[in-house]
């Protein structure tokens, strides 16, 4: 009778206990990376809804914020909060940790400038 080789019972749960450590080291990883790439396209989202909100008040007079970057989602599903008084311009979301994010712009006319 031939015998044929393979692996052991024992040799198949070593593996696949290692497979599952090497695992349980991982994926906290790849959750704080997705989280941290959901922060920056909101950031950037806030950012560039300010930008073009002051860009056409200051092409057209009348603020907008029907384009796309405002019209964008949080990182908690919610709508951009827009609020503007006579010189400034708000733009707040949350962030993935429940957190704020603001930016403020002032503007006065043609002439904007960013607080920083």
């Amino acid at each position: 009778m031939k015998m044929h080789k393979a692996f052991t019972m024992v040799e198949l749960i070593f593996v696949i206990v290692i497979i599952g450590i090497l695992a349980s080291i991982a994926m906290p990883r790849l959750v704080a990376t997705r989280d941290d790439a959901i922060n920056a396209q909101v950031k950037a989202n806030v950012d560039t809804c300010v930008i073009d909100y002051i860009a056409s008040y200051t092409a057209r007079g009348v603020a907008d914020n029907s384009t796309v970057a405002c019209q964008s989602k949080d990182a908690q599903g919610n709508d951009f909060d827009i609020t503007r008084d006579d010189d400034n311009v708000t733009v707040s979301a949350k962030l993935v940790d429940n957190s704020d994010y603001n930016q403020t712009r002032r503007y006065r006319g043609t002439r904007v400038k960013v607080d920083e």
